[in-house]
């Protein structure tokens, strides 16, 4: 966009004493942070103060007292196209700056809040899979008592984060994303308290929880892929009937 030569002066020497941030950004604020569009406005509203008052100054009659105004017609008669076209340049380049800046700063605000969600997502999937893979290796092995299979059980549910990252999926995922990973948690508590009733992993009642624990998971992976804007899966992640032999893979 082309801008006055005066105005060019000014950021030359601008650039020349400050430089510019380090992803290019020509003002910055305390520590490099970014200038509010308020604190734009106010130094705008101070320069055009200034200008003004400069300007009166400048074009006052130098009359003496008592004496009659002669100094306005030849100021009716002054240029006054390179004084309007450098306000207007100023006032265009301020304007262009503010809202190329807006534009960034929403930008990265979008990609600050996708990288959240998908750091979220993957400690969630990720606790989900090792939580599933706990509960049935503790439920395989052999414990003294059946009390001390249920103390085992449910410690290992407790320590699993489960409950944290559950917490920070309601806090930051969309909704249609946090009912799918509810559902998810839920069939793993059935699973665990099933394992503490007594139910064998092998048993057609184990395999319909770890079934549903499949469709659950799968369901909620899809919905946190469109949330993160990826395509859909070409391969099925979480094994269902099929796999049940190996429910740890799920």
């Amino acid at each position: 966009m082309p801008i006055p030569p005066g105005l060019v002066q000014l950021l030359r020497r601008h650039l020349d004493e400050y430089g510019t941030t380090q992803d290019g950004r020509l003002f910055r604020a305390v520590r490099d942070g970014r200038v509010r569009s308020t604190e734009y406005t106010e130094v705008w509203q101070e320069g055009q103060r200034r200008a003004v008052s400069a300007l009166a100054v400048q074009v006052r009659p130098r009359s003496p007292p008592g004496a009659t105004v002669t100094g306005w017609p030849k100021l009716a008669r002054m240029d006054w196209l390179p004084l309007l076209s450098t306000l207007a340049g100023a006032a265009i380049g301020i304007v262009a700056t503010l809202i190329a800046d807006r534009n960034r700063w929403k930008h990265e605000d979008v990609k600050e809040a996708l990288r959240l969600r998908l750091d979220i997502y993957t400690q969630y999937t990720t606790t989900v899979k090792v939580l599933g893979e706990t509960l049935r290796a503790l439920a395989e092995r052999e414990h003294p008592s059946g009390d001390e299979r249920a103390l085992a059980l449910r410690e290992a549910f407790r320590d699993s984060g489960i409950a944290i990252a559950s917490e920070r999926m309601w806090l930051i995922a969309p909704q249609p994303v946090v009912e799918a990973s509810n559902s998810v948690f839920h069939c793993l508590r059935r699973i665990c308290d099933g394992y503490i009733d007594g139910t064998a992993v092998s048993s057609p009642e184990s395999r319909a929880r770890w079934e549903a624990r499949g469709k659950a998971a799968a369901k909620m992976r899809q919905l946190m892929r469109e949330d993160l804007g990826v395509g859909p899966l070409t391969e099925r992640h979480s094994p269902l009937l099929n796999d049940y032999n190996n429910p740890g893979a799920q």
